[in-house]
């Protein structure tokens, strides 16, 4: 089996697939990671474009931010997701993913939850298609994926991916949101102090104390790191 995973070029929304490719290449498939170039040679596999060369995740975060600082109190939360990941992220990756999957055609496309650029890319060229999550799932996730299915004229958010593979625990997800994918539980297991470590973990992983005030007004309204609003609705 031939599979692709599709990811916004960005630490936090790539690095959690990572394990579930290290899994498949045991099992036997052929993996290739669709993202930035800029993480080729971090990745434990090949990697294939999966954005315009010209384009990085941090202008899409840039953007939300001037519009906070623009609107200030004015801006609604609800909105934002559909704005960064819809209409600042999506139209720079579709088209590049959908070269993509046309050139290595792959039984499978494993899309990051909000690399919605590159769910509609799988729909376009009809390659069987999941999503594992990169936060709990929340309304805004729902209204996000309805908004994709109606742009690819999908019949409904469903036929966008056979599976939601959700790794959290309920806590994060918002009760009054469901996933239109039926879901698959991925829990974390404990390493074992007996099995090596893998080399792709080692080496200096010393991050920030804290996220830097850019004056972008990301950090007043809790921004990630990895450009997602950290807000109940939407699940981050």
């Amino acid at each position: 089996m031939k599979v692709v995973l599709a990811s916004l070029p960005a630490f936090g929304h790539l690095y959690p697939p990572v394990p579930l490719a290290l899994a498949l290449e045991r099992a036997g498939a052929t993996v290739a990671f669709a993202t930035g170039e800029e993480f080729a040679s971090r990745l434990p596999a090949r990697t294939v474009p999966g954005a315009e060369a010209s384009w990085a995740f941090s202008d899409a975060t840039s953007e939300i931010g001037r519009r906070v600082q623009q609107m200030g109190d004015a801006v609604s939360d609800e909105g934002l997701g559909q704005a960064l990941f819809v209409e600042l992220c999506a139209p720079h990756v579709v088209d590049v993913m959908t070269g993509v999957l046309e050139r290595e055609r792959p039984d499978l496309v494993i899309f990051e939850q909000s690399n919605v650029g590159a769910a509609m890319a799988a729909h376009r060229t009809g390659v069987r298609a999941f999503c594992p999550g990169i936060v709990g799932w929340g309304s805004q996730w729902s209204t996000i994926y309805d908004t994709v299915a109606s742009l690819v004229r999908a019949p409904d958010a469903g036929a966008l991916a056979e599976g939601l593979i959700d790794p959290h625990p309920h806590f994060p997800a918002d009760v009054d949101a469901t996933p239109p994918f039926p879901v698959m539980a991925m829990r974390p297991t404990a390493r074992s102090p007996d099995r090596p470590v893998p080399p792709w973990l080692l080496g200096n992983r010393a991050g920030p104390a804290g996220l830097p005030d850019h004056g972008d007004g990301l950090r007043q309204r809790g921004a990630a790191p990895c450009g997602g609003t950290r807000d109940r609705r939407l699940g981050m």
